[in-house]
């Protein structure tokens, strides 16, 4: 790789990464190529970026980032995991371990902080923005769906009364 393909590298992490929220970072030693394969294509269906580059490149692209702090934790094969959804990032990475262990997590930055394997766990186990929109919405509905309820009640009520005389 000459050094225009590596600015460029680069400038393409650098973009990707001004643009997300969380940065995860995990070793990939001894994932087959269907197994990169899957997590790329899951991440995709999931708004999630997932960027494998030499270590020194992506030192090179979290400078003068929200993510610089992760320069230290950068050695071996490293994988970026990144999103402006935080909890889909995360919840990409732990299900993908329970089923390929061969893929270890680090840790994370969020937030200007380091985030360890723990937190990326528990952050994982909440509930997505899609999840909440739908609970929102079903609560939302709920009142208007027994407002109608009541308001059927007296109808039927009278309706019931007039057939049972009606049978007398």
């Amino acid at each position: 790789m000459n050094i225009e393909e590596k600015k460029k590298v680069v400038e393409v992490l650098k973009n990707d990464l001004l643009q997300s929220n969380i940065v995860l970072v995990a070793h990939y030693s001894g994932l087959t190529v269907d197994q990169m394969t899957q997590l790329r294509s899951t991440a995709k269906d999931n708004q999630v970026n997932v960027k494998v580059a030499k270590n020194s490149l992506i030192r090179l692209a979290i400078k003068d980032t929200d993510f610089a702090n992760l320069k230290e934790e950068l050695h071996g094969p490293t994988l970026l995991i990144f999103s402006s959804d935080i909890v889909a990032a995360t919840k990409l990475l732990v299900d993908f371990v329970k089923e390929n262990e061969l893929l270890i997590i680090k840790n994370g930055s969020y937030d200007n902080a380091i985030v360890g394997k723990e937190k990326i766990v528990e952050i994982s186990k909440m509930p997505s923005l899609d999840e909440i929109r739908a609970k929102l919405i079903s609560l939302i509905n709920t009142p208007a769906t027994k407002l109608a309820g009541v308001l059927q009640a007296p109808s039927l009520g009278c309706v019931r009364v007039i057939k049972s005389y009606s049978e007398k």
